[in-house]
């Protein structure tokens, strides 16, 4: 049977997986920022249809990862540190979920505590590289997505999660990218 911990993950990994979109309020350094996530099929230039996350933040700054890194739209190469840990910052689903599922699957460490967060009784989840820690918090009884929080030697950030968004986050998100808007729109 597996221990506690790994049980109590993967039921808040399946509750995260439900949500196609993630709202944040995302903090590094002294600047708070909000943020959108969308996750969906995409077409790219190499692909047909690719499975990525879309992130939109406040600043007008959009990111984006198909599986090769995250990339900046309208810049060449990988993105930078603190602009990695905004994407992560965002909460995407699939993107967090993949690491907390990647230490499951690999039988590594997932510590999970209660702790609080925005004044509530709430679980810690705590996976990423020992040197670079990273903590979900998610509702003691609910198991939803609540908070994240990243540490480590290039960035430090938390921001507060809301899982969904509505019809008019995607339209957003998709306008920003300059897609579709009416063809495939993913559910919220």
């Amino acid at each position: 049977r597996p221990p506690g911990e790994a049980l109590t993950a993967t039921t808040a990994l399946g509750q995260l997986l439900r949500f196609r979109v993630m709202r944040a309020t995302e903090n590094i350094g002294h600047q708070r920022i909000g943020s959108i996530c969308v996750q969906g099929l995409y077409s790219t230039p190499r692909h047909r249809h690719v499975s990525g996350a879309l992130v939109l933040l406040d600043n007008g700054e959009k990111l984006y990862d198909f599986g090769y890194g995250v990339h900046e739209v309208g810049r060449r190469g990988r993105v930078g540190p603190v602009d990695e840990a905004r994407f992560l910052l965002a909460g995407c689903p699939r993107f967090v979920g993949g690491r907390v599922a990647a230490r499951l699957m690999g039988g590594r460490w997932i510590d999970t505590d209660p702790s609080r967060a925005d004044g509530a009784s709430v679980l810690r989840l705590t996976f990423g590289e020992r040197a670079k820690p990273i903590d979900l918090y998610v509702g003691k009884r609910t198991f939803l997505p609540v908070a994240l929080r990243i540490s480590g030697d290039q960035a430090f950030g938390w921001s507060d999660l809301m899982p969904g968004g509505g019809r008019a986050a995607v339209v957003r998100v998709f306008r920003a990218f300059h897609l579709n808007v009416s063809r495939g729109t993913p559910n919220a």
